[in-house]
């Protein structure tokens, strides 16, 4: 009796400890935003695109860096947690080179001086301490402005221009853009290995995106967490030229780096694979293309 008493004691005492453990390792983290009135910091957004259109027998290839710095100011902290910030543009630039299109490095030099007519513009947005953008405003008038400096352009550059640099910069296609920022962080304390996903969908007038982005945290250490990404993604049609336009599907992965005292991101970066096709909307069938792409996105303080 004594024996099976002390072989029960023993399966006991190794059942707390296994406990114990997890409960250790269950410790969790509120990743929430916890910004302040008046803090300001700097984000950097890059996307780097290396991509290949091809269409009746031609390809037209293209390779673009866009690097977009914000400021964020914030502005006023509601009672719920919700913050509106002040976002103004410093230090954006585009570069791009276009190999099989007539007129391409004409067309992408006018693309990058509207980008760098950006600098010290700004817009609003409204986000929730969960990482969700309600609203933004005064990024039309901001473009508008910005598009200005294309004055003097050969029309068919300048009106090209106009509607590439227009589609990029559009409030849904921004407000998705600050959405991806903010709401890497999950709407409630998490664990190491526990997961959570978010859905996204936004429309804009030359087309749209739709997708779902899973999400792990991985690891905890020095007051930041680790978080791995992966997304699935299906765009709807968007006009790329005067009668083509464009659609694809694909898929992305990365990883981020949130402080977790500001539920802020340090850096994060995604690389997407995507396909599609391409459709001359012109004559009654239109012809098709096909389209591939690699594009890296990353945000980091600076």
């Amino acid at each position: 009796m004594k024996g099976r008493a002390n072989f029960r004691f023993a399966v006991l005492v190794i059942i707390a400890k296994l406990l114990f453990t997890a409960a250790a390792n269950a410790e969790t983290v509120d990743l929430r935003l916890k910004l302040t009135e008046g803090q300001t910091f700097k984000l950097m957004l890059t996307t780097v695109n290396n991509g290949s259109v091809t269409f009746k027998n031609q390809a037209v290839n293209t390779a673009e860096t866009a690097k977009v710095g914000m400021v964020f100011n914030v502005e006023r902290v509601e009672a719920d947690g919700s913050m509106q910030i002040k976002v103004t543009f410093d230090n954006s630039t585009y570069t791009a080179s276009t190999a099989g299109q007539p007129g391409g490095e004409q067309l992408m030099t006018a693309v990058s001086k509207a980008f760098s007519a950006l600098n010290g513009r700004s817009f609003k947005i409204e986000v929730t301490q969960s990482g969700v953008v309600r609203n933004l405003t005064g990024l039309d008038a901001a473009t508008r402005e910005a598009l200005q400096s294309l004055a003097g352009q050969p029309e068919a550059i300048r009106t090209l221009a106009e509607m590439l640099f227009a589609q990029s910069m559009s409030e849904p296609i921004w407000k998705h853009a600050m959405s991806s920022i903010f709401s890497i962080i999950p709407d409630h304390p998490v664990a190491i290995g526990e997961r959570w996903s978010r859905q996204f969908a936004f429309s804009s007038s030359d087309g749209g995106q739709q997708g779902i982005i899973y999400y792990k945290i991985i690891e905890r250490s020095n007051g930041i967490s680790k978080i791995k990404m992966y997304s699935e993604i299906k765009s709807a049609e968007r006009m790329v030229g005067p009668s083509i336009k464009l659609a694809f599907t694909g898929v992305a992965e990365g990883m981020a780096e949130i402080d977790e005292a500001m539920g802020l991101v340090v850096r994060a970066y995604s690389t997407a694979n995507l396909k599609g096709k391409a459709t001359e909307i012109a004559g009654k069938n239109g012809s098709i293309g096909s389209l591939t792409m690699r594009s890296s996105s990353s945000i980091e303080r600076y």
